[in-house]
């Protein structure tokens, strides 16, 4: 059996978010809860802030666009890669709208989508990601799984994530 080769994830992570502080810490996209506003403080403060989903799949443009006026134009977050918005998007695919998403994405660039929650298992998720790396290559894509089935489901599928979130039954129903 080959030896597992130490991974240093601070050093991925300062690359992918180089505005990020040790210890790294996430702003979840807690539904209708986790507003431009949150993110971008999260951001600010050192970890990334993701704004979750509302009640209309067409609310995630606003949100985008409110993110990134909150944000100056001199800010270090600015600086750190001005090609993506410093903060992540969240989508329950279940009841999202794809087309949707990936216009969303593709406009305004943000540096992470978190994928939860879908109807048709990893066959939906490989779909979301494929289309959102498509709409805007350098985002990066975070899958929440809440079994260990999804779990290797989604890191053996044909477009795994880059960000596998683990989240279990007792953290508020979400597993």
């Amino acid at each position: 059996m080959a030896a597992l080769r130490p991974v240093d994830f601070r050093r991925i992570l300062a690359q992918t978010y180089p505005w990020v502080k040790s210890p790294f810490i996430v702003g979840a996209p807690m539904r209708v809860m986790a507003g431009p506003g949150l993110a971008v403080a999260m951001s600010s403060a050192g970890g990334l802030g993701f704004i979750g989903p509302q009640a209309k799949a067409g609310d995630v443009f606003l949100d985008l666009e409110t993110a990134a006026a909150l944000i100056p134009p001199a800010s270090t977050l600015r600086r750190a890669n001005p090609a993506l918005l410093p903060v992540g998007i969240g989508f329950q695919t279940w009841n999202g709208d794809l087309q949707v998403a990936t216009s969303a994405v593709q406009e305004h660039r943000p540096c992470a989508a978190w994928l939860f929650a879908p109807r048709r298992g990893q066959r939906e998720l490989n779909e979301w990601t494929a289309r959102l790396r498509q709409a805007s290559p350098d985002t990066q894509v975070w899958i929440q799984v809440g079994t260990l089935r999804e779990a290797v489901e989604a890191a053996r599928s044909p477009t795994p994530p880059d960000v596998l979130v683990v989240q279990g039954a007792e953290a508020g129903g979400h597993g």
